[in-house]
């Protein structure tokens, strides 16, 4: 009973994925982690374009088996070591230790597409068959030396997902 008291409060009912508390916790011990090695964590936000609109035309069923899914093609994406997490509403947020190519920059637009890529597509929710073109995700590469907090590189993730929305916005006006 405390093994089940104890994941549901770190995880998210509805997703099974890990919670904001829960990936807030990780996210420092991953820094602490990083800064002894002196090496780098990525971080994306993630955040569902269109989510308001799936949910006021087909529903908050329909909206809740579209969060379902989405996270389980989140998990899906995530390799050994990474962390999906829903940080809440239509939120996620990834964290991934950085690859072989020593380039943070090029990593950085490998994990957005990848993440973009691998959540856009037909979603089969119940009774209809929604086309959903993909979320807004910001990456950011926390690096040893910089300030090992969670709430900071978060916000940073979070202001680089608005710039990726506000990017998209004026690519789909102009295209």
């Amino acid at each position: 009973a405390n093994l089940e008291l104890k994941h549901n409060a770190l995880h998210d009912t509805l997703t099974g994925l890990p919670n904001r508390r829960y990936m807030i916790e990780e996210l420092e011990r991953l820094l602490s982690q990083a800064e002894r090695v002196n090496g780098s964590v990525h971080v994306a936000f993630i955040d569902l374009d269109g989510f308001k609109r799936i949910n006021d035309t087909h529903g908050h069923d329909a909206g809740d088996e579209f969060l379902r899914q989405f996270a389980t093609q989140l998990r899906n994406l995530s390799r050994m070591g990474d962390m999906v997490a829903r940080y809440g509403g239509d939120e996620f947020v990834f964290v991934g230790k950085p690859g072989a190519s020593g380039d943070p920059a090029h990593e950085r637009d490998v994990i957005r597409e990848r993440l973009r890529e691998g959540t856009q597509g037909l979603y089969q929710l119940d009774s209809i068959t929604l086309e959903y073109a993909g979320p807004s995700v910001g990456v950011v590469t926390w690096q040893a030396g910089e300030v090992a907090d969670a709430d900071v590189v978060l916000a940073r993730a979070d202001e680089a997902m608005y710039a990726d929305k506000k990017a998209r916005r004026s690519a789909q006006h102009t295209g």
